[in-house]
């Protein structure tokens, strides 16, 4: 019980730096990299990506990234709906965490 109180503490304070830093700006090329960070934090996981929904709401475009390779980067610069990790939780329209067995033929995670 008492290590559930300190995950929970850790959340509530990363969501506190959060406010304080998005309070501070609205430049999406600072939040979006330490969102990232925070995100990875909480979870344990050594690579993540934020993408975004395109101006013309056609496609995701990555806006972030830490830990994948160059390749991997070129790879996902740009996705459509439905395609990858990120295109599908688009289309579900909730936070998902995937195995990586789910797309070993697209190359997505080996770096």
């Amino acid at each position: 019980m008492e290590e559930e109180l300190v995950q929970k503490k850790e959340e509530i304070q990363g969501l506190y730096d959060m406010s304080v830093l998005i309070n501070q700006t609205l430049e999406l090329e600072r939040i979006l990299p330490i969102a990232l960070e925070k995100a990875l934090s909480f979870t344990g996981y050594e690579k993540g990506t934020v993408h975004l929904i395109s101006k013309d709401g056609e496609n995701l475009e990555l806006k972030s990234d830490k830990g994948f390779s160059p390749d991997f980067i070129e790879n996902v610069k740009v996705m459509k709906y439905g395609e990858g990790v990120a295109g599908k939780v688009v289309t579900l329209s909730k936070p998902t965490i995937f195995s990586i067995d789910e797309y070993p033929s697209h190359g997505y995670f080996h770096s």
